[in-house]
């Protein structure tokens, strides 16, 4: 996992811990190309004009999964990213640990499913963290920079 931001693995993990239940699973180098993914403007549209949003973990884990090279807009996908966009603009790093700044759904007009699975992995990847620093392994935790966040618009 080169080059992987702790972001990225947090976005990773959130999407893992969702879609237990999908009969597809979901591969660790699909979950890297999420934002990599061209949803041909959808997620910024989301974005700018404040959509409520929820999405339908399984028909995302199949727009992550389709091989086209986006021949068409990808809805569901778009809204994930779009949703990741919301939250992780309100996350912060602090004393070592990521720290989120909203404390509802509704501040970010997400549902409350997909609010607490990021709440959730922000806690289980603070958990990580302090494990990893038991073990005296370094751990880099760069912030979310403009280049993610513009890479989850496109």
């Amino acid at each position: 996992m080169k080059n992987l931001s702790i972001l990225t693995i947090a976005l990773i993990a959130t999407l893992l811990l969702s879609c237990d239940k999908s009969p597809e699973k979901i591969t660790a180098a699909n979950l890297q190309k999420i934002a990599t993914i061209n949803t041909n403007g959808l997620t910024k549209q989301y974005v700018l004009e404040n959509r409520f949003i929820d999405v339908d973990l399984d028909i995302v884990n199949k727009e992550i999964n389709d091989r086209t090279k986006n021949k068409y807009q990808k809805p569901e996908l778009a809204k994930a990213k779009a949703a990741i966009y919301r939250f992780y603009k309100n996350v912060s790093i602090k004393d070592g640990h990521y720290i989120q700044t909203i404390k509802s759904a509704k501040e970010l007009n997400i549902s409350d499913k997909l609010f607490l699975l990021f709440s959730t992995n922000i806690q289980k990847m603070n958990k990580s963290l302090d494990s990893l620093r038991a073990k005296k392994v370094e751990v880099e935790m760069p912030p979310a920079d403009e280049k993610y966040f513009s890479s989850l618009l496109n």
